[in-house]
């Protein structure tokens, strides 16, 4: 088995418009060669008839757009995935009002995971203020916790989120930082999600020890047994 088939290489890059930087990103992908390469401020727009999405295309890779450009004719995020690795496009937990890309994959006979490339806009149709901006971020959120939950059987999901979501990490503490109310969203999920995770992470060990003591007791029952028979 093939070294690289133990791994799958995730890379992200704020491209700052893809039509003029496709050269960078073919040399990117020859020299890296990322399994999924995700892109956001591409500023992609299908507004005129000389576009043509053929020139984004990248040797070895398939181009995944988000379902604002078959919806509303523009993109602000793109996933390219390599030709071989096995995939889903989990359009579900997508909304063509905000840039997010949802793949799942993983590797052969074990669990899969999710992986979404995000970005946040600044303005949009619901206009550019605190609380227009707390709805399109709200979906966002929606979106991870969907993917969570998402065709679960037993345990959560494990989801990876690469992107822009323009929040200023350097200012999350400020009292001034006009944004602030955005990023204690994003600060409120990480907290439950991570309580959750050791939970679930403390429920398992309790379990897997119980089983332990089950089994030993049994086999400790038998071999006294054993004993008594003798």
């Amino acid at each position: 088995m093939r070294r690289e088939e133990f791994f799958i290489k995730i890379s992200h890059l704020n491209i700052r418009s893809l039509k003029n930087k496709v050269q960078e990103v073919k040399q990117i992908t020859a020299t890296v060669k990322p399994h999924l390469f995700g892109l956001s401020e591409c500023e992609l727009k299908n507004n005129t008839e000389t576009f043509d999405i053929n020139k984004l295309k990248v040797p070895g890779y398939k181009l995944e757009l988000p379902k604002s450009w078959e919806a509303h004719g523009y993109a602000r995020v793109v996933v390219y995935v390599k030709n071989g690795l096995i995939y889903e496009r989990v359009h579900e937990l997508e909304d063509d009002h905000v840039q997010s890309i949802w793949i799942k994959t993983g590797f052969k006979n074990t669990k899969p995971f999710y992986v979404a490339n995000i970005y946040r806009e600044h303005s949009s149709e619901l206009g550019n203020s605190v609380a227009a901006q707390h709805q399109k971020l709200q979906l966002l959120i929606n979106q991870f916790e969907a993917a969570i939950e998402h065709q679960i059987s037993s345990d959560q999901n494990e989801i990876h989120i690469l992107g822009d979501i323009n929040l200023d990490s350097l200012k999350w503490h400020l009292d001034d930082y006009n944004l602030k109310p955005l990023a204690r969203m994003i600060i409120n999920f990480c907290n439950v999600k991570f309580i959750r995770l050791i939970r679930t992470i403390h429920n398992s060990i309790i379990n897997k020890l119980l089983n332990w003591i089950i089994f030993l007791t049994f086999i400790i029952s038998r071999i006294d047994n054993c004993f008594r028979f003798f």
